[in-house]
């Protein structure tokens, strides 16, 4: 059964929702889970996922320091990805290979833990850290009275796998699992029917799609892509109780840049409810502008 939200979480939940004081949502009292506290309805205020964690210069990707450093900064929710080592350990790496993000080479897969703990962490400029390849299970140990995780499992990685981390870690309170098919979305419910899942739902036939495996639309969030769909996919979806998450990486992001955060205010006023990106400080700019 899942647990308790701790008044910590509470209040982080709160304040992403909020920067100033408000009185607290009843979805936001104890006993209540993450699937109730993410049932849309009309007055709920806009939202950011940050993106790999929210890396900027010195702070890498899918890092514990830059995920602390981001929610110091921004409240929001934490994407971040999970890979599996040659001797079976979970550790967060965005790609197949080391190559891009520390100071080695080689697969993940072909590497032991102990192997990667001797390599460091490069931030998106290729510049060296002294930060370490993070364990799955540290971070959801750390994020437990700090932060909602939203967990991007790579191919390789069993679904089993990360599900049994979260039940010791103890953290199904504060995680949702990001699944890219209608097959590992009825694996995962089968698996977790308690946890939040980002399911693809970007057209009517996805929607019917999802509608027909009979899960609850109360275990997911929307994620429409990386360009917008018609206002009616987000209707539809918002008439289910669920939010609208869309990918500003790449092209949004920088229309954003070019033109402001007017770009962030279109996409929340045709129903979008969660921006998910790689600029926090500009997409925080635009969520306090837009509830004002």
């Amino acid at each position: 059964m899942i647990n308790k939200i701790t008044f910590s979480l509470l209040f982080t939940l709160l304040s992403v929702f909020s920067c100033c004081a408000q009185q607290l949502d009843p979805l936001l009292e104890e006993n209540k889970t993450i699937t109730e506290f993410f049932k849309w309805t009309p007055e709920k205020e806009p939202l950011y996922s940050a993106h790999r964690g929210g890396p900027v210069e010195g702070y890498p990707e899918n890092c514990l320091e830059t995920f602390e450093h981001t929610v110091n900064l921004i409240p929001c929710i934490l994407e971040i990805d999970i890979c599996l080592t040659k001797d079976s350990v979970l550790v967060l790496m965005h790609d197949n290979s080391v190559d891009r993000t520390t100071t080695g080479t080689g697969k993940v897969s072909d590497l032991t833990y102990a192997e990667i703990q001797n390599l460091f962490l490069v931030d998106n400029n290729g510049h060296k850290t002294n930060y370490k390849v993070p364990l799955l299970n540290d971070v959801l140990k750390w994020s437990k009275d700090k932060a909602i995780l939203s967990l991007d499992v790579k191919r390789t990685v069993p679904f089993n796998m990360v599900i049994d981390a979260v039940r010791e870690q103890d953290a199904a309170v504060n995680i949702m699992i990001i699944v890219y098919n209608i097959e590992d979305a009825e694996l995962v419910y089968s698996l977790a029917p308690d946890l939040m899942m980002s399911v693809n739902i970007r057209n009517s036939f996805e929607l019917e799609q999802f509608e027909n495996t009979g899960i609850p639309f109360s275990n997911i969030l929307a994620f429409t892509g990386t360009k917008e769909s018609p206002k009616s996919i987000y209707k539809a979806i918002h008439e289910k109780g669920s939010y609208c998450i869309i990918g500003t990486m790449g092209n949004l992001d920088n229309k954003a840049l070019a033109k402001g955060v007017s770009v962030y205010h279109d996409l929340f006023k045709k129903g979008i409810d969660i921006i998910s990106g790689d600029l926090p400080e500009l997409a925080t700019e635009a969520i306090n502008t837009y509830k004002k």
